[in-house]
């Protein structure tokens, strides 16, 4: 089963593997569209709080073209995304869902958040996603780490200890540096624009918690800069975070 909050709903969300053997030994890569890439792990995406089903794909779609006319500030850490699928986002399309036991239902069959998403190799220990799961406190603690709990690693089990005391050097400076320095030296640390493209579409879409859970930071070398990518967009358009209101 596949989300977080989403596990604890009716309908379910399944990742899903596919092979060629009953085994599981032999992967099966595939290409559920012929201008994607070919991989054998895909989401099956119930979308419960959505009735739309749109949000998900609809706002990824948008998220996408702001990065791709948005500068990059150094794209010697950051190019390897723009010769991604998706641009870091996650791409799907509606399908109806039938397992042995039944009908399950309409769902999107997704593209998953691995490595091939954000133009990284799952072998290469310089190359980390970092998620956030704190809900309001994210990098107020200028002792955080990954603890993987409140930020987690989704590329490799672990971090490696290069990219663990360069998120540290990145949660310090926000808490300890003045108002001057910030302003000189964020970027030396994080793509600006790539926090702004977040923070405006987080406002515009009425996004539920794009100022915490619903972003990625990416690095490509380690942790020594990062670049923000906007996540997990079904919240958004005035949606409550279950569903319940809008």
């Amino acid at each position: 089963i596949q989300g977080d909050s989403s596990r604890t709903y009716p309908k379910k969300n399944f990742k899903t593997k596919f092979f060629t053997d009953s085994n599981y030994k032999e992967k099966l890569k595939w290409k559920p569209k012929s201008n994607w890439q070919a991989n054998n792990k895909f989401n099956f995406k119930a979308n419960w709080i959505d009735a739309t089903q749109a949000r998900n794909l609809v706002n990824a779609q948008m998220i996408e073209k702001a990065v791709s006319i948005t500068p990059m500030e150094k794209m010697d850490e950051t190019k390897a995304l723009l010769d991604t699928q998706g641009l870091g986002q996650m791409e799907g399309f509606p399908v109806e869902v039938y397992l042995a036991d039944g009908y399950y239902g309409l769902f999107t069959l997704n593209t998953k958040k691995d490595d091939k998403t954000f133009g990284m190799d799952s072998d290469n220990s310089k190359h980390e996603v970092v998620s956030v799961e704190l809900a309001d406190q994210v990098f107020r603690d200028p002792k955080a780490t990954i603890d993987e709990k409140n930020y987690l690693t989704e590329i490799h089990d672990a971090p490696s200890a290069n990219v663990k005391s360069n998120f540290e050097k990145l949660v310090q400076f926000i808490n300890q540096s003045t108002p001057d320095d910030f302003v000189k030296h964020l970027g030396d640390y994080i793509d600006i624009k790539s926090c702004i493209n977040t923070m405006l579409y987080g406002i515009l879409s009425k996004e539920y918690d794009y100022y915490s859970k619903s972003y990625l930071l990416c690095t490509w070398n380690d942790g020594a800069y990062f670049y923000m990518v906007p996540y997990d967009l079904d919240s958004t358009w005035g949606l409550f975070w279950n569903g319940s209101r809008i």
